[in-house]
């Protein structure tokens, strides 16, 4: 089973444990919106604001909840899209297929406390007929934030020889993550790192702690994983995220553990500033 250590997505547990609230939207000091799924025999998507929150191909069956802040730039108006496919390999969706998914609104100020739910949805008998299944819908966040992240980055469409360029920023990532040159590492993160901290109210420790965990995971006897040729390019947030995943869905950036062959996959996604030739992480 693999070990997927995600850099984009990140899960934070609450030792008080779930509670309920009855306050309103005005009230919440620390909204923090996740989406909660259950899927089985079938590869899904599910994107907020044109930008991968989760990407999985299930053969059995799976139920899990995912945090969504980090694509959540400001407050107003965003969009869910949920795509579902056949399972890789496969042309139509398996007699078992099934998927539902809902977004839930919680208070993490100081426990965490279930405020919400608000949009769901869920596959019906006419969705498991047809060769691919999609939806889309909008939904109102109110968050105490506004994040510099990709809204002023370059359109990758205009861009020459992108795949090139993409292939290259992964080698470079993997480079430094190969000779343990962490403290650059650090440097190549500290954008994306920034805003996950802000998103997700860590503090200056919280927010250490999360790459001294994976730092410590590379150490741990992995080994990275060269590109294979068989990754795809996806493109997100009108073509200002850029990213290779492999036909699963997994992140392109992999590790293998050199004694029990588990593999570790790092969630990671690139843009371009304007006035600079080489990707950056975001």
């Amino acid at each position: 089973m693999k070990n997927i250590i995600t850099l984009f997505i990140l899960t934070l547990f609450f030792t008080a444990g779930f509670s309920q609230t009855n306050k309103t939207n005005d009230m919440i000091k620390e909204p923090y919106y996740m989406i909660d799924f259950r899927a089985s025999a079938c590869a899904f998507d599910i994107l907020i604001n044109d930008v991968s929150a989760l990407t999985m191909d299930i053969n059995g069956q799976i139920g899990a909840s995912a945090p969504i802040n980090f694509l959540i730039l400001e407050s107003g108006q965003q969009q869910l899209e949920i795509i579902v496919r056949p399972n890789v390999g496969e042309t139509q969706f398996d007699e078992n297929v099934n998927f539902s998914a809902v977004i839930k609104l919680y208070d993490v100020s100081e426990r965490f406390i279930f405020v919400e739910e608000g949009i769901t949805f869920e596959m019906n008998d006419e969705d498991k007929t047809k060769p691919i299944c999609s939806y889309k819908s909008n939904f109102n966040a109110e968050v105490p934030y506004k994040l510099d992240a990709w809204q002023k980055s370059v359109n990758l469409d205009t861009v020459e020889s992108l795949r090139e360029k993409v292939e290259l920023a992964y080698k470079r990532l993997a480079d430094i993550i190969a000779k343990g040159e962490y403290d650059t590492l650090r440097d190549v993160l500290e954008e994306r790192e920034k805003n996950m901290a802000i998103s997700m109210y860590l503090d200056e420790e919280s927010s250490e702690k999360r790459l001294d965990g994976l730092i410590e995971d590379f150490e741990n006897g992995y080994e990275i994983e060269p590109l294979s040729g068989t990754e795809i390019m996806y493109l997100y947030a009108n073509s200002k995220l850029v990213c290779l995943k492999t036909p699963e869905g997994d992140s392109a950036l992999r590790l293998r553990h050199k004694e029990t062959n588990e593999m570790m996959t790092v969630e990671v996604v690139f843009h371009l500033k304007h006035g600079e030739i080489e990707l950056s992480v975001i």
